[in-house]
């Protein structure tokens, strides 16, 4: 092979590699767990917040959400449950991570709550959130905040990406 056919060759090959997934790499990892998508919004209350993400396990077994703890204040795992028309918030006490799946938390679902905030979440600033696992233990990391507005903006690219 010539070299300039090489070398068209090889950045041609470089090229298809880099139009795969286009997922950002996970803000944590331990074993076969990894977490995507990790945002926290603008307090919609000068008090509370939302944390959301996706959680997915590559492993053969499931893994259980035990509870999330946030540098920003109380958290608890909800879910959003609605019965005649009523839509009401639940509390999760734990949440199941299915073997080679994943739990995606999103408006209208499985969230964190984020309660009694010293101080409103601004557009801008990050949060501390760890994830306690039975299988994979404490998985610490940072999220964003970012507006409701944002935040759906980057869920759904992410829903159609992964479609």
């Amino acid at each position: 092979m010539r070299p300039v056919t090489w070398l068209v060759a090889s950045l041609a090959l470089g090229l298809i590699g880099c139009t795969g997934d286009a997922s950002p790499p996970p803000v944590a990892e331990h074993d076969s767990i990894a977490v995507r998508d990790a945002y926290a919004t603008v307090s919609a209350a000068p008090e509370t917040s939302a944390f959301y993400c996706t959680i997915s396990n590559a492993a053969a077994q499931p893994d259980t959400l035990l509870g999330v703890e946030s540098s920003a204040g109380i958290a608890m795992l909800h879910t959003v449950v609605t019965v005649d028309g009523r839509s009401s918030m639940q509390s999760v006490a734990r949440l199941e991570i299915p073997s080679r799946g994943e739990v995606r938390l999103r408006p209208g679902g499985y969230h964190v709550m984020l309660a009694d905030l010293p101080a409103p979440l601004q557009s801008g600033d990050t949060v501390e959130i760890h994830l306690s696992l039975v299988r994979a233990g404490t998985l610490r990391f940072r999220a964003p905040v970012v507006t409701y507005t944002d935040l759906v903006q980057r869920l759904e690219q992410t829903d159609r990406e992964h479609r």
